[in-house]
Parts: structure tokens; C-alpha cells; sequence
């Protein structure tokens, strides 16, 4: 089982930086592309549509289309809709969605066995430690008279 967990954490690491050569920070990348396409119809106010001017805003508006796709399927994949179609672009649903479930699994307090609030995520960490340790933990008894009983 050591070894299986050891090689999740590496597949976990190699997926982490798979997904950061490949796709990079969508984000950013649509933010860069907004401000190319933005310059480029600068210019072409400015000099006037050419072929070149063109074919570049065109470029950059697939690259746009393509990183507003990605970004779909992040939320959709977040936020773990899969009842809706293809074609639906309403990413501020998937966000909020996502955004909502994050919330209703957050524990954000806990009541430990003095009655006390804890708030801070170590000592909520500790309380369920100490918790399930003591649920979990088998009574030290003297087994011998059973195991004798047995034999």
C-alpha cells in the first residue's frame, strides 16, 4: 500500500507539471491574448485592414475562442455539472456552482469535548485526530484466557 501511495504522489506531480507545460495558466494566457488583440485592432485603425493585420486578429480571436473553451471545462469539471449540454457557455454558473459547493464542505468551526469553539484549521485538525484515534483504538485487554478457550 506505501508503495502505491508513493507512486499516486508521483503520478499526482507528474499531472501537476503535464498540465502546466500544456496549458499553463488559462487566466493569464486569455489576459496576454485580450491585450495582443487589443493592440492589433489598435493598428489596424491606425495603418489601415491588411491582409497580415488581419489574418494576425484572426489568429489571436481562435486562440481566444479556444482559451474561453478551456476555461469552460475547468469550471464544468469543477464544479461537477454533467447535465448540461456542450454547447452551454455559462461559465459564471459553473463558478458560482463551484464556488457554492466549496463553501458547503467547508468546516469552518467544531465543538471539542469541553464544550470549546474551535476555529484555527490545526486544532480543528487535531480535535478529529484525537477524536478518531479514541473511536478507533482497540481496549487493551487479556486475550490469552480466550485464546486458550479457543484452542
Amino acid at each position: 500500500m506505501a508503495i502505491f501511495q508513493k507512486n499516486l504522489k508521483f503520478l499526482k506531480r507528474e499531472i501537476k507539471h503535464w498540465n502546466h507545460t500544456t496549458f499553463g495558466n488559462n487566466f493569464k494566457a486569455q489576459a496576454v491574448l485580450n491585450q495582443e488583440m487589443k493592440l492589433t485592432q489598435q493598428r489596424i485603425i491606425k495603418e489601415g485592414r491588411s491582409e497580415e493585420l488581419a489574418k494576425q486578429e484572426q489568429v489571436i480571436e481562435d486562440q481566444l475562442l479556444n482559451r474561453a473553451q478551456q476555461e469552460e471545462i475547468l469550471w464544468r469539471q469543477k464544479s461537477r455539472i454533467r447535465w448540461l449540454k456542450d454547447g452551454e457557455k455559462n461559465t459564471k454558473f459553473f463558478h458560482k456552482t463551484t464556488v457554492q459547493r466549496r463553501m458547503h464542505n467547508l468546516i469552518s468551526h467544531i465543538q471539542n469535548d469541553q464544550g470549546e469553539r474551535i476555529e484555527m484549521h490545526e486544532g480543528i485538525e487535531e480535535n478529529f485526530l484525537r477524536y478518531f484515534k479514541k473511536v478507533h483504538q482497540e481496549p487493551s485487554t487479556d486475550r490469552l484466557p480466550t485464546i486458550e478457550k479457543i484452542l
